[in-house]
């Protein structure tokens, strides 16, 4: 998902905010100012998939837990360039870090935090503009 349209070239009219929202993205449908309708319900699988892997991770155990740490190094960093992409990334580990800290995963949770900053970087270096630094900021503040 994260190599193909649309992570890989942001071209629908909604922001990847409510694309991953399983709520919005899913079950509604928006107006926008030219008074058209744009069913959201035709990009679902953004939110699906997310949906899928909350659910997975959610009753994961330890080792589990600690291979999201091995998938974000090994497998998605060197694949994401867009914004869009570590939006998703985001999407999908920002709430299981919570649960990291709670459950005193604290190696595993500040090796997480570092690759997201590395994430950051990469993303940062490879577009011109950040347009949603505001929500990138907003999770990274949190983690401090």
């Amino acid at each position: 998902a994260l190599e193909k349209e649309p992570l890989s070239n942001w071209t629908l009219s909604v922001s990847p905010s409510h694309a991953f929202d399983f709520k919005t993205g899913c079950l509604s449908s928006l107006k926008y100012l030219n008074n058209e309708d744009y069913d959201l319900r035709t990009e679902s699988s953004l939110a699906y998939l997310l949906a899928v892997v909350h659910s997975s991770w959610q009753h994961a155990g330890f080792n589990q837990l600690c291979g999201i740490l091995d998938l974000l190094k090994e497998k998605l960093i060197p694949i994401i360039s867009t914004e869009e992409q570590m939006l998703f990334v985001l999407h999908m580990v920002g709430p299981f870090l919570q649960r990291l800290h709670t459950d005193r995963f604290m190696r595993v949770l500040f090796d997480l935090t570092i690759q997201l900053y590395e994430l950051l970087l990469r993303v940062d270096r490879s577009v011109p503009h950040l347009k949603y630094m505001d929500t990138v900021c907003d999770l990274l503040y949190h983690i401090k």
